[in-house]
């Protein structure tokens, strides 16, 4: 069983091995997280930075961003990545769980997201969170490959 908590610093060199895992695809490359991405997280009072450690190992991340603009505010998630070796053990939903109570504490009325359409484990994980398709992103991904942009109200 994992604990979900804030991550720290000290998470780091797990966060990289995670994003080498995960966003190996050629369409992710180009939004692959370093050090510095995962700092920004780290110290923006506007993020939302979540590890899912089992032990000393984190094997899982959320990271999502509050935005708040002329309406109420809005989580933005930007990233969830769990280790391949450790899916199907519903890490990814508790991740995702967390980040929504966590918007909703800070008067969120929704939550947004962007999902590559060949990943049927992302748009099936969001579905199964009360995400709906919000509008197609053509070659969102470059190479021509489409996004899907994602929404839930909290």
């Amino acid at each position: 069983m994992v604990q979900i908590r804030r991550a720290n610093e000290d998470d780091f060199d797990d966060l990289l091995v995670i994003e080498d895992a995960c966003f190996s695809i050629y369409y992710y490359g180009q939004y692959k997280f370093g050090v510095t991405e995962f700092l920004y997280y780290l110290r923006s009072r506007q993020s939302i930075f979540l590890a899912a450690a089992d032990g000393a190992r984190v094997v899982g991340y959320a990271a999502a961003v509050v935005r708040r603009g002329k309406t109420a505010p809005a989580a933005h998630i930007d990233s969830i990545a769990v280790l391949p070796q450790r899916r199907k053990q519903g890490i990814g939903s508790q991740l995702l769980q967390a980040v929504l109570d966590e918007a909703r504490t800070r008067h969120c009325d929704r939550a947004v997201l962007e999902v590559a359409t060949p990943n049927e484990e992302g748009l099936a994980l969001f579905r199964s969170h009360g995400f709906h398709e919000a509008g197609k992103l053509p070659s969102y991904y470059g190479r021509g490959l489409d996004g899907i942009l994602m929404r839930a109200d909290l």
